[in-house]
């Protein structure tokens, strides 16, 4: 699905000089900058909250979304400073939901889900593999038996994010379908943990899944 802004619910009337204002950052009458949810990646970067994001429109919502925001344009110190903030905040939820598993979490928690601090389950055939998995880790004598359990993880990992995909898809789904989908995630971030445990420390990079 395109990220597009007109998925946004319009902001109502600029405070400074009462004009009208869709989901931009900034007033397109007077300048002012305008006052954003600052708590949610969706909202701030101006996009529909769904999972399936293309690439290139997030990219292009991000991009617009900085040039708003940029400290140049601010009309005093401290909306040079909320700028500034601004900014940092809109990277950070760009960096968010370019990942799918960083992706689905922000959905789930925007749909009442259980957090990742209160619902910690997942697949207990899951949990006992990765033990062994370490262990195996511990004990590769080779670089080739190393790239192997890597490979292994690499599998189980891409079943694991489609299960994630389809969970976020069908949300908001009632409160059985949210606490499976933190299971599935809770999954998939622990392989992902145990990627960057195999050769050179390095995590897997999954943000085209």
């Amino acid at each position: 699905m395109s990220a597009s802004q007109s998925d946004v619910p319009s902001a109502g009337a600029c405070s400074a000089c009462g004009a009208a204002v869709g989901g931009s950052l900034r007033c397109a009458s007077c300048g002012a900058l305008l006052p954003a949810d600052e708590s949610d990646a969706f909202s701030l970067l101006g996009v529909a909250p769904v999972f399936d994001l293309a690439a290139d429109d997030l990219r292009r919502c991000w991009l617009a979304r900085v040039r708003q925001v940029h400290p140049d344009r601010a009309r005093s110190d401290e909306e040079r400073m909320r700028s500034q903030r601004l900014a940092a905040l809109l990277n950070d939820a760009y960096t968010a939901l370019q990942d799918p598993i960083s992706r689905a979490d922000r959905l789930l928690n925007r749909s009442g889900g259980p957090d990742a601090s209160i619902e910690r389950g997942m697949d207990p055939l899951l949990l006992a593999e990765s033990l062994e998995i370490r262990e195996a880790l511990s004990e590769a004598v080779s670089p080739e038996s190393a790239a192997t359990i890597r490979s292994d993880l690499a599998a189980r990992l891409e079943e694991a994010l489609i299960k994630v995909a389809e969970g976020a898809r069908a949300l908001p789904g009632d409160a059985e379908h949210r606490v499976a989908l933190r299971r599935e995630l809770n999954g998939a971030t622990l392989l992902l943990r145990l990627m960057s445990q195999t050769e050179g420390g390095q995590e897997r990079d999954v943000r085209h899944a």
